[in-house]
Parts: C-alpha cells; sequence; structure tokens
C-alpha cells in the first residue's frame, strides 16, 4: 500500500517542483516588461492630491482583545454542547440521531458562540473609538 503512495508523491512533487520553477520565470518577465514599461513613462499626469491612508499602519491594539473573546466564546460553545448532547438529548435520541449530527451539535455551538465572542469583540472597539 505504501509503496503506491511513495510513486505519486514523487511524481507529484516533481511536477509541482517544474511547475513553479516555470512559474517564477514567467513572473521574472512580467517584472523586466513592468521596469521596461515604467522606464517610458516621460512624466506621471497631475492627478492631484493622492489619498495614501490605506497605506498607514492600522490600529492593532484590539487584537488580543479579539482572539481573547473568539476563544472564550469557543470554550462556551464546547461546554454548551457538552451539555446539550449530555443532559438535553437521551441516549435513544443520540443513538438515533447518529455520530455525524453528534459531531455538528460541537461544531455548531463553537461557531455560533465564538462568533458571538467577536461581535462582542466588535461592540467593545465601536465604543472605544468614540
Amino acid at each position: 500500500m505504501m509503496r503506491n503512495l511513495d510513486a505519486v508523491l514523487v511524481v507529484g512533487i516533481i511536477t509541482w517542483g517544474i511547475y513553479h520553477l516555470f512559474e517564477l520565470y514567467a513572473r521574472r518577465k512580467e517584472r523586466l516588461a513592468f521596469i521596461e514599461k515604467l522606464g517610458e513613462i516621460k512624466s506621471f499626469p497631475d492627478m492631484g492630491t493622492l489619498d495614501l491612508s490605506f497605506l498607514k499602519k492600522k490600529d492593532t491594539s484590539f487584537w488580543s482583545l479579539r482572539i481573547a473573546l473568539l476563544m472564550i466564546g469557543a470554550g462556551v460553545g464546547w461546554i454548551v454542547a457538552f451539555f446539550v448532547k449530555g443532559i438535553a438529548l437521551s441516549k435513544e435520541m443520540m443513538d438515533l440521531l447518529g455520530w455525524h449530527v453528534r459531531e455538528e451539535i460541537d461544531l455548531a455551538s463553537v461557531a455560533i458562540f465564538g462568533g458571538i465572542g467577536l461581535l462582542i469583540a466588535y461592540l467593545i472597539e465601536q465604543k472605544n473609538k468614540q
């Protein structure tokens, strides 16, 4: 079984490597052509004032808050899923639903409460910006 996978992996890696060599060569040609085009331009047209505000570094002070509330929400989601599966659903109901539905209960709870955590982080950010 493993010998069959070895051949597939070797062919895949060689193909990937050749593809990337051609890609690097094509990118180099594109960059050289672009530089030549820039050299042909004598002067840039008057565009008035340019808005370069998008280049400024954005405030990233809330990233720790976002990540913390996302993790807290995910943890609460797992706890809620544990109680839903353990208490609210009977053993017969769990056997009837099947393993995939039980796993989807976990995923749905984590996603819902993680989203609520991010929503709370957003509301806190908006409150602090005002």
